[in-house]
């Protein structure tokens, strides 16, 4: 099932389970649909938690060779302002 089924399904049994009124449900008509919902619904959470941890893992990288960027640049502007020392302004 996908998320959005998953979903709708969840949200049949927290309704209707006591009820009887299952027709909503995509799973309606399959005898074990309350264990394979939890299964489904345990899948997608840990697929999403493996997303999450390698947009983690991007952020963190980007991160670093922001910090890298910045550590040159520092360095670029201390040469700059060294190179530019002592000199006589530029009459153009």
């Amino acid at each position: 099932m996908n998320n959005k089924d998953i979903m709708k399904a969840l949200k049949c049994c927290s309704k209707y389970m006591d009820a009887g009124l299952c027709e909503e449900c995509p799973l309606f008509g399959d005898e074990n649909c309350g264990e394979k919902v939890l299964l489904d619904a345990a899948g997608a959470i840990e697929a999403l938690e493996q997303q999450i941890e390698a947009l983690e893992q991007q952020l963190n990288y980007g991160k670093e060779a922001m910090d890298v960027l910045v550590k040159e640049n520092l360095v670029m502007e201390k040469k700059l302002a060294e190179l530019g020392k002592g000199r006589a302004p530029c009459a153009g």
